[in-house]
């Protein structure tokens, strides 16, 4: 503590305080809240925020509340057979299980083969259409080479260049 009361900071901020304790501007905060806390308005505020709503003992809004609360429960029953329902449809739907094989084959790694199935159809579709190029051939080559990198291991990949003849004549070399 005693470093801090030798600080610029603590004592300009002591001195304003002292200068708020004393000034006009306190003094006139604290007389305006002592009147608006006697004030006619302050208190009809008050006195409405006590008040009960004649809404609390009407009938139709009872039974109206008791409606809702029915038909809520209804649709709440509705709606959790129908989860049950399209749970058991989509056991049988070809549709849904084609999209769970594709979450499986992503996790499996094999989302990747999209990339040839994509170029040998492309190379099918010029066939038919007698557009065959060499740039389609060159694609096709391409999407097979972009897909054995993506299936490679990386673990296995530093492992076999670790190993490899051309890592070894780079440490001999840089090394």
């Amino acid at each position: 503590m005693q470093v801090l009361e030798g600080s610029v900071i603590y004592r300009l901020l002591k001195k304003l305080l002292w200068c708020y304790q004393h000034s006009k501007l306190k003094r006139f905060i604290s007389a305006f809240t002592v009147c608006c806390q006697n004030c006619f308005i302050a208190r009809c505020f008050r006195s409405a925020g006590k008040f009960r709503g004649f809404s609390g003992n009407s009938l139709v809004i009872r039974g109206a509340g008791r409606l809702f609360n029915r038909l809520y429960k209804c649709i709440d029953r509705l709606v959790l057979r129908l989860s049950d329902l399209l749970q058991k449809w989509s056991e049988g739907s070809i549709l849904c299980y084609l999209f769970r094989f594709f979450a499986k084959a992503s996790e499996e790694r094999l989302s990747v083969l999209a990339l040839p199935v994509f170029g040998i159809g492309y190379i099918f579709g010029r066939l038919i259409l007698n557009r065959l190029m060499i740039r389609d051939i060159l694609f096709l080559s391409v999407t097979f080479f972009a897909a054995a990198v993506l299936l490679i291991d990386r673990n296995k990949l530093n492992a076999y260049f670790r190993n490899s003849l051309f890592y070894k004549l780079y440490l001999l070399v840089l090394g």
